[in-house]
């Protein structure tokens, strides 16, 4: 999936955004810091790794998490460490831009990786900056303003209400 690897003009590669079986090695640090909690314990973790260009260290620079729930995806926990944001070079930083975001990138990762795994994804947040990227990267607003889905399928209208009030019932993931 090399859409979803950043690389500089000079070709060398930054960001990769990609799946990781267990996320309490690699994100727990940053889901603490951003949470107090350690990270999901169940599968489908999607991490962006940013790999520095003066030492060369490997960084989490974003994580959201994918849980299945009945036939849909749950996206949830999602958190960008803006500290590794900033040591990314204006060149660097431009070039995530013209894909909207880290988080704008993790969330079209998954859209196109999970697809065929379930009828819809669901997200939910009270954070504004979250729900702007959400909304601009795929998903639509619900009646309830905290909850946004991503109709990826051809549902009727029926279905749709039905997932979304399943989802719903759940409160906040």
């Amino acid at each position: 999936m090399s859409n979803f690897i950043l690389r500089t003009a000079a070709g060398r590669p930054f960001l990769e955004i990609t799946e990781i079986a267990d996320a309490e090695l690699l994100v727990d640090p940053l889901f603490i810091r951003k949470f107090g909690t350690v990270g999901p314990r169940v599968p489908r973790h999607i991490v962006a790794f940013y790999r520095a260009e003066g030492d060369g260290r490997l960084h989490v620079a974003a994580f959201s998490h994918m849980m299945a729930y009945r036939g849909v995806l749950l996206s949830g926990g999602s958190c960008t460490d803006g500290q590794v944001v900033r040591l990314m070079s204006e060149e660097e930083r431009a070039a995530v831009a013209t894909r909207g975001s880290i988080y704008s990138m993790i969330l079209h990762y998954a859209f196109s990786r999970f697809s065929e795994d379930c009828e819809a994804f669901f997200g939910y947040s009270a954070d504004s900056r979250a729900i702007d990227v959400a909304l601009t990267s795929g998903f639509v607003p619900t009646p309830n303003p905290r909850l946004f889905a991503n109709w990826h399928r051809s549902l009727d209208s029926t279905r749709k209400s039905e997932l979304q009030e399943m989802v719903e019932a759940i409160g906040p993931f």
